[in-house]
């Protein structure tokens, strides 16, 4: 059964320096939106479990974290349903994307599934 990691501090950010500012576009402007749902969605989830499951998310136990995961998804309403399925969407993404995009350190999700092959951007080397 799987969970959440426990640390609670993420990765260190890329430097946006590289890229063009786009501090105005469209595209930057989805993404703060897609931040910030994502991020009531966090706080909808830590309420719900404390009210349903006894404790702040990241203090239960794993299999109870799946449980909280799944009744938050059916019980939640669509904030809860379209929280927890972007969450899985952005936890697949994470795992199973190109190294050199900062997720799927020393290519551990493309071992679990078998995927041999040199990575697509040779950055991830």
């Amino acid at each position: 059964s799987g969970s959440f990691p426990r640390t609670r501090n993420p990765a260190p950010r890329r430097s946006a320096s590289r890229t063009t500012s786009t501090a105005g576009s469209p595209a930057r402007a989805r993404a703060r939106r897609a931040r910030d749902r994502f991020r009531h969605g966090l706080g909808l989830l830590v309420d719900w479990s404390r009210k349903h499951k006894g404790g702040h998310f990241l203090d239960l136990e794993p299999d109870d974290q799946d449980d909280a995961l799944a009744s938050f998804a059916a019980e939640g309403g669509d904030e809860g349903y379209g929280f927890v399925r972007q969450l899985l969407v952005l936890t697949m993404e994470g795992v199973f994307s190109d190294p050199s995009y900062g997720g799927n350190r020393d290519k551990g999700g493309w071992k679990i599934i078998g995927f041999d092959a040199p990575c697509p951007n040779p950055r991830c080397e």
